[in-house]
């Protein structure tokens, strides 16, 4: 099962970060890790590409994934690394995130 979730606060990371998302090309492997302190939202979900942190899952989206994050052995096995996922363009104007379960 697939699902897409949206990528965004990529143009608050700075210029380098910028101009790295710029250059990913669909398919691009990225990883989500839990940030569960985050101050604004406690189900946050950090998006990484490359080693660099590019971004935020959408925190209207972060509920369940977050949830599922923390309970979900599998899931948790995955994330000592980040969960596994890629950049998928849908062709809308908020780039996409696209999580293989």
């Amino acid at each position: 099962m697939k699902t897409l979730v949206a990528l965004v606060g990529t143009k608050y990371r700075g210029p380098e970060i910028v101009a790295l998302f710029a250059s990913l090309p669909q398919g691009e492997p990225l990883a989500l890790i839990r940030d569960p302190n985050n101050q604004y939202d406690r189900n946050a979900v950090q998006v990484w590409a490359r080693d660099q942190h590019v971004g935020f899952v959408k925190s209207q989206q972060t509920r369940n994934l977050a949830a599922r994050m923390d309970r979900d052995s599998a899931f948790k096995a995955a994330m000592s690394s980040g969960l596994r996922c890629k950049l998928a363009i849908d062709g809308g104007k908020q780039p996409m995130v696209e999580i293989e379960e």
